[in-house]
């Protein structure tokens, strides 16, 4: 399932992110391929939890994806972890602006928006050096100019 792949991917970015492994450009080509993921995403239309049968009589009901909640599987550990990372955090606004291009319903911008927002809440209380805080400003500057914000 989508949800599956997503985890294994944030599982290798988190470890990479560990302390004792400490490989900042493993987790970055972790959320390449998450946004990559995204974008792949963000093309399809998610099909309903309805299924019906040939007569259009409803038969199934099973749970459904969102963007939002794909989305969140794929940041929320990352940049919990990637908190000591300028590069890491750098590189998740990097693609949450390129996964923004790509996004059609309100319901994935709320979710790219939300992220972004987040990202840049944490950098700074987090990241001490000022034109670091200021790099990772622009590349939220960069994400409101992917959705039209600005």
């Amino acid at each position: 399932s989508v949800e599956y792949a997503v985890n294994q991917l944030v599982a290798i970015a988190v470890r990479a992110l560990s302390p004792g492994i400490n490989d900042p450009f493993l987790a970055m080509d972790c959320v390449d391929q998450l946004g990559a993921a995204l974008i792949h995403l963000a093309e399809k239309s998610v099909p309903s939890g309805y299924r019906y049968d040939k007569k259009g009589k409803l038969r199934l009901i099973t749970s459904s994806i969102n963007y939002q909640t794909v989305m969140d599987l794929a940041f929320h550990q990352i940049r919990r972890y990637a908190v000591s990372s300028v590069a890491v955090t750098i590189r998740l606004l990097e693609t949450i602006a390129a996964v923004a291009g790509f996004v059609r319903t309100s319901d994935a911008r709320e979710a790219i928006m939300r992220h972004a927002e987040m990202i840049k809440r944490s950098s700074k209380r987090t990241i001490a050096e000022e034109q670091d805080r200021q790099d990772v400003q622009d590349r939220y500057v960069s994400v409101l100019e992917a959705l039209g914000e600005q």
